[in-house]
């Protein structure tokens, strides 16, 4: 690669963030059947309770909202979903990177792409067409331009991925634990590379329209772990960019990190598990409370959004005594 033809961002994303010309770390196939095994005895427990044809899955939002609060997993777990303009942005700016990554012959501009990208999503029967189909002509215009300036972002900040990368947006992926009775499943918003032989290979990029959430940063410990049980070989980095700001943040996958992930899934299940079985949820009041649908009947949750910090004090005490 000539990095003499790319702009400061894109030389960054190479050297920064893909490692380019870095060495890669390998693994002897020990490294995965051990992993596996710590997941399934931890989960043990909590795949008796499934089978093949109704499994425990466990995808990052899932993860994020149980162990986020338990009430904000209940809130969201009763109400049928809902598409939002958030969402909509991030799933239509996908389909147009998409189509600059696979398909530029049909689609060599953002603007051709994001043209493309709504049309696809419009004629759909899902969440995301009934949401368009409701907006008015200046809505849709609105998030028409949002999501071609995202995708012209991508352009300006990225370097052109040759084919040999591999490069997959929106890749589905799934991992079967427990004899099919745990599944876990992720989308990467981007992955790069494969692994050759025993050598980790893989980068694995969430993009973000905006900036990055506290959250974000064991989402894509998640992705790691789901890469590492599907394909025996962790891959080698993982990372968030922002299409917003131009910056990015990389993680190094290590065992460690992996250990980490697997400990979170664990404590995840085990929560879901109790929580099925009638135990009353845990409270924990915080950002996540101005958008949980529960937090008008929720003391300490009210409490968090009027910023009443002896109602919150109390609630904490009497939770810790509780334990």
């Amino acid at each position: 690669m000539d990095l003499t033809r790319l702009n400061p961002c894109q030389r960054g994303v190479v050297t920064d963030l893909m490692g380019f010309g870095l060495p890669r770390p390998t693994y002897g196939p020990e490294f995965s059947r051990e992993l596996v095994a710590r997941l399934e005895d931890g989960l043990a427990v909590s795949a008796a309770e499934h089978t093949p044809d109704d499994p425990l899955v466990l995808s990052k939002s899932r993860l994020t909202e149980v162990l986020t609060c338990e009430g904000l997993y209940l809130s969201r777990d009763a109400q049928p979903f809902a598409m939002s303009r958030a969402m909509a942005l991030g799933i239509l700016t996908h389909k147009a990177v998409e189509r600059l990554l696979v398909d530029l012959e049909r689609h060599p501009n953002p603007h051709a792409a994001t043209e493309y990208a709504l049309a696809r999503a419009s004629s759909g029967e899902d969440a995301l067409a009934s949401w368009l189909t409701g907006l008015d002509e200046d809505e849709r215009l609105e998030i028409k331009g949002e999501v071609r300036n995202l995708a012209t972002e991508f352009v300006q900040q990225w370097p052109p991925l040759e084919r040999g990368w591999y490069p997959r947006v929106e890749n589905r992926a799934s991992a079967l634990l427990c004899g099919g009775r745990v599944k876990l499943y992720a989308r990467y918003d981007l992955a790069l590379g494969k692994p050759e032989g025993s050598e980790a290979r893989t980068l694995i990029v969430d993009l973000k329209a905006r900036s990055f959430g506290a959250s974000h940063f064991e989402e894509i410990r998640f992705y790691a772990l789901v890469e590492t049980v599907r394909v025996g070989i962790p891959p080698f980095r993982v990372a968030l960019h922002s299409l917003e700001t131009g910056g990015h943040y990389a993680e190094d996958v290590t065992a460690a990190t992996l250990s980490a992930a697997c400990e979170r899934v664990v404590e995840a299940a085990a929560a879901l598990g109790e929580l099925r079985r009638g135990r009353q949820p845990s409270l924990r009041p915080g950002p996540a409370c101005n958008w949980c649908g529960s937090s008008g009947d929720c003391p300490p949750g009210r409490a968090w959004i009027e910023d009443d910090v002896t109602v919150i004090e109390s609630h904490v005490s009497q939770a810790s005594t509780s334990v």
